[in-house]
């Protein structure tokens, strides 16, 4: 499995920021402008993990494209100019993938999820518009982009089998860090399915609003796109 794509509906919540503010007429803080910003993050997505041999099962293994998850945690951006910024995230982000088929040699239906946790920390330049003629403004677009590393935490493969023209007739196994489990077996595994580290790269796009003196609502859609095996092939 060779790439790991994720599409995210991220919202971003930036709380007690120490920085340099612009003051409008009335004397109301602005939202900040330059400096630290901290803040939580978190949302929903839908991800895929996909591979030549998957593509090419025809109707025996189809990736489905709806697999929703989640992932969340906090986020650090330095503004060190009015709309170009620097920062990370570090995040307890969920994903892997859902697999449906049918075999019509053996007759049976196939349903599968490989379901992924990891640790994620993605470094990212971030943009958002400013004007200077009009500073105060509530609501501004942002633009992000970088890479990230993600370590694996825990993983488990679960599949289905069951026969057509008998669904009373399944069998099910399920692999996960540390062992696999069948109807009639159970044991241990002597190697990992899957790497412990993963690369890729973040791009989004979204909008900004200022709620309060200190406080700014964001949502992005943002998509994740894996350049590393996440499969471990020596195994």
């Amino acid at each position: 499995m060779s790439r790991y794509f994720i599409g995210m509906m991220l919202l971003l919540t930036t709380i007690g920021a120490r920085a340099q503010y612009d003051y409008s007429p009335n004397g109301r803080n602005d939202a900040p402008v330059l400096g630290m910003q901290w803040g939580i993050v978190g949302g929903g997505f839908t991800a895929m993990l996909t591979n030549r041999d998957d593509i090419d099962a025809d109707e025996r293994l189809n990736i489905e494209m709806m697999n929703f998850s989640y992932g969340g945690g906090i986020e650090g951006v330095y503004w060190f100019q009015r709309n170009v910024g620097f920062g990370g995230q570090m995040l307890y982000w969920q994903g892997g993938s859902k697999y449906s088929g049918f075999d019509s040699l053996s007759g049976f239906n196939l349903a599968a999820k490989t379901t992924m946790t990891y640790a994620k920390i993605p470094l990212m330049f971030y943009f958002k518009s400013y004007n200077r003629y009009y500073p105060n403004r509530r609501t501004r677009f942002t633009a992000q982009f970088g890479p990230y590393v993600s370590m694996l935490l825990n993983y488990k493969d679960d599949v289905t089998l069951t026969y057509k023209d008998d669904p009373s007739i399944k069998t099910n196994y399920n692999f996960s860090k540390t062992k696999y489990v069948t109807k009639d077996l159970t044991g241990t595994l002597n190697g990992e399915l899957y790497n412990p580290f993963e690369l890729g790269f973040v791009f989004g796009i979204g909008a900004e609003l200022r709620l309060w003196r200190k406080t700014v609502v964001a949502l992005n859609l943002r998509t994740d796109v894996g350049i590393s095996d996440v499969e471990n092939k020596r195994l």
